[in-house]
């Protein structure tokens, strides 16, 4: 029999005063905080169902009209994806490898179902509506064999409108459906819920009807914050609402320099005090056009005539000076840091950088972009649709493999190299590129992997055009095999020994 112990109201335990309060101050509820990040819904999935859509909109209107919302998101593209993430086959057999990327590269010309982009460019489109919209869908569409394709394989790319969130339901069979999402009893996608149109268009079709799309059809990129997240959310939330509040600043600040360089000046009379331009605006908004003006055109050589007792003053509008250009900056530098990017990429402006500076604020958001490549985009999306694409290359008889079937893990692996990173003193890293291969601390292939190249591509390459060399007798000091790692052509004798050895 298990006892029964009294609770502690029975008991009448008195809790001591540091128990009853907050021991971390971001957990009090005084009026700094009294309401600050206090929901009801605060769980994986209902947080982000419950802001979602507004988020959406809001950061789609902020890419549209505002140029910092637009050069963030576009930098965040251009860094991730650059000119595309290509696949490079880790296979032994150098022919079949050949064979496969050659297919390949024929294919990706035509990935795209709307016959816009190639796949390089429907990344791009992906990555871009992952961090804007929160996340992308790519549906895989299954051609003919006797369509005019590399491979009869296609990618559709849809916006997450289309996931009909409006269905949240429990199967008999122990399936749920959540968010446009359903799941089996282990958690697992099997099915998404996708509207036939975008429901920001049914004005234009009606009301659209929903369908059932199995998950080994569709894919999700997106970027889960939080275990259990089922939903992306736009990589602009954190900074919607500086942006917003940047861009009004920036406009009421035009506006008003605007106005104030269309008053030119005033003439007072004895019996008038003198205005200035605060007072003149205030007049304005009070009597609207009934305030008296004079129509007076300024050119240069000009003498007025003005009468007894009348005065002529220049306007003096209020000058923000370097106020307005130190917050700016502190608000841009808030805005890069919310989305992962450095200063300098959003906003161009190099004042006060050194290469030191500049190097070390790009390496911090090149490993975050790295990230994304290989964690996000190459796993969520390059990498599903590369081996689904095997597949029907191989159920098409565009690919012989023979043992492709009983050995599907061998021919889907495959390494995501994404554009080597450009630096802004190109000579100092190829130098220390030298050393690290030389003192053995890196290979040639993982220094050519950095730079986006396959080694063996260039090693194939490096050898034709040696041997071009040799066969045109032709003789340059960038060929190692004729000059030392200073440019000096060597002697043949030193050619001989060095080869003995």
């Amino acid at each position: 029999m298990i006892p029964k112990f009294p609770t502690l109201a029975q008991k009448k335990f008195i809790f001591p005063a540091s128990m009853s309060m907050p021991s971390y101050e971001g957990a009090t509820r005084g009026s700094r905080l009294a309401n600050y990040g206090l929901s009801e819904s605060d769980g994986p999935i209902s947080s982000v169902s419950s802001s979602e859509q507004v988020l959406r909109s809001r950061a789609r209107n902020i890419e549209r009209n505002n140029s910092w919302g637009r050069s963030t998101v576009t930098t965040y593209v251009t860094n991730i994806v650059g000119t595309g993430i290509k696949p490079n086959w880790q296979l032994k057999d150098k022919t079949l490898k050949e064979e496969i990327q050659v297919l390949w590269k024929d294919w990706s010309k035509k990935a795209d179902t709307a016959g816009t982009l190639n796949f390089y460019g429907l990344q791009a489109l992906a990555c871009r509506t992952q961090g804007l919209s929160g996340e992308c869908l790519a549906r895989f569409r299954y051609r003919r064999f006797s369509d005019p394709l590399a491979v009869p394989f296609q990618i559709e790319l849809l916006e997450p409108d289309y996931l009909d969130m409006a269905i949240d339901k429990n199967f008999d069979n122990g399936h749920r459906l959540r968010q446009g999402i359903e799941f089996n009893k282990l958690g697992q996608k099997v099915a998404y819920y996708l509207t036939t149109e975008h429901p920001g268009d049914d004005w234009l079709f009606g009301n659209p009807a929903t369908k059932r799309i199995k998950a080994r059809d569709l894919l999700q990129i997106f970027e889960p914050l939080r275990p259990g997240q089922i939903r992306g959310v736009s990589m602009l939330a954190p900074i919607i609402l500086r942006l917003v509040d940047l861009d009004k600043y920036e406009d009421a600040e035009l506006i008003r320099k605007t106005i104030a360089s269309m008053i030119t000046g005033f003439v007072t009379s004895a019996a008038q005090p003198a205005a200035n331009a605060s007072d003149f605006m205030n007049q304005l908004m009070q009597v609207g056009s009934d305030q008296e003006k004079l129509d007076i055109a300024f050119d240069a050589g000009t003498i007025f005539k003005l009468n007894p007792g009348d005065d002529f003053r220049l306007a003096e509008a209020d000058d923000s000076g370097d106020n307005l250009v130190t917050w700016t900056k502190n608000q841009l530098r808030g805005v890069a840091q919310g989305a992962g990017i450095t200063y300098e990429q959003l906003t161009g402006d190099l004042e006060g950088v050194n290469y030191s500076s500049i190097r070390a604020g790009l390496l911090e958001a090149r490993r975050r972009f790295e990230m994304l490549q290989h964690l996000i985009l190459s796993h969520q999306f390059n990498q599903p649709v590369a081996e689904k694409w095997l597949d029907i290359a191989v159920l098409s008889g565009r690919l012989k493999i023979k043992d492709y079937w009983e050995n599907r893990h061998i021919y889907h692996r495959i390494e995501w190299q994404p554009d080597g990173w450009d630096w802004v003193d190109p000579l100092k890293d190829a130098m220390a590129k030298v050393i690290e291969v030389r003192a053995g601390f890196k290979s040639r292939a993982a220094v050519v992997s950095e730079s986006g190249a396959d080694v063996e591509q260039l090693d194939q390459q490096n050898a034709e055009d040696q041997k071009r060399q040799r066969d045109l007798d032709l003789k340059y000091d960038s060929n190692v095999n004729d000059t030392t790692k200073t440019g000096v052509f060597q002697k043949a004798e030193e050619l001989a020994y060095s080869s003995s050895e």
